[in-house]
C-alpha cells in the first residue's frame, strides 16, 4: 500500500545557484556584547557593543548601534557608530550617519547631514591604525593597514 518509490529514496540535494546571498543580518531587536567576525557581508539594525570585522560589505543601519571598532570591505553608515572604521575599498556615511571615531579609507562618501566627531585618513595611510584584540587595542603601523587591505577574517 505504502511504498517507497526508487525515485524518492536518495538525498536530496540543493541546486547550486551562484546568486544565493550570504549575508549576517543582526536584527533590530538584537543587542550583541563582544566582537563579531564574519567572511560575508554583515547587515547590523540592531545593536552591538564590540567590534565588527568583515572581508565583505558592512552595513549599519539607520536603527543600528555600534559601540566599538569596524573593519569591512566596504563601510555604509546609516546608524551611529562610536569608534574607529577602516574600510579597504570605499566607506560611505549617508545622511543620518552619526560617528565619534577616526575614519580609515581609500575613499570616501560623506552625504549632507552626516556627524563625524573625528580625524579622516584617506589614500596612503601615514599614521597608525588600531585594531582590537579582545579588549586591548593595539596600535599597529600602516604596513598592518596594507597587509591586511584583503581583509581576510581567517588572518585577523
Amino acid at each position: 500500500m505504502f511504498r517507497r518509490s526508487k525515485r524518492s529514496a536518495g538525498t536530496a540535494t540543493p541546486k547550486n545557484n551562484s546568486q544565493t546571498l550570504n549575508v549576517c543580518i543582526i536584527h533590530a531587536d538584537t543587542i550583541i556584547t563582544g566582537s563579531v567576525k564574519t567572511a560575508c557581508d554583515i547587515r547590523v539594525d540592531g545593536a552591538i557593543h564590540g567590534n565588527i570585522i568583515a572581508d565583505k560589505k558592512i552595513i549599519i543601519n539607520e536603527q543600528a548601534l555600534i559601540h566599538g571598532n569596524v573593519i569591512g570591505g566596504s563601510v555604509e553608515v546609516k546608524g551611529k557608530v562610536k569608534g574607529d572604521i577602516s574600510s579597504g575599498t570605499f566607506l560611505h556615511l549617508h545622511q543620518k550617519a552619526w560617528v565619534q571615531g577616526n575614519l580609515f579609507t581609500s575613499k570616501l562618501i560623506v552625504d549632507d547631514g552626516a556627524t563625524l566627531n573625528g580625524g579622516i585618513n584617506s589614500g596612503k595611510f601615514n599614521s597608525s591604525i588600531l585594531k582590537m584584540e579582545g579588549n586591548k587595542q593595539i596600535r599597529q603601523s600602516e604596513d598592518w593597514y596594507k597587509e591586511k587591505s584583503n581583509l581576510k577574517v581567517s588572518n585577523i
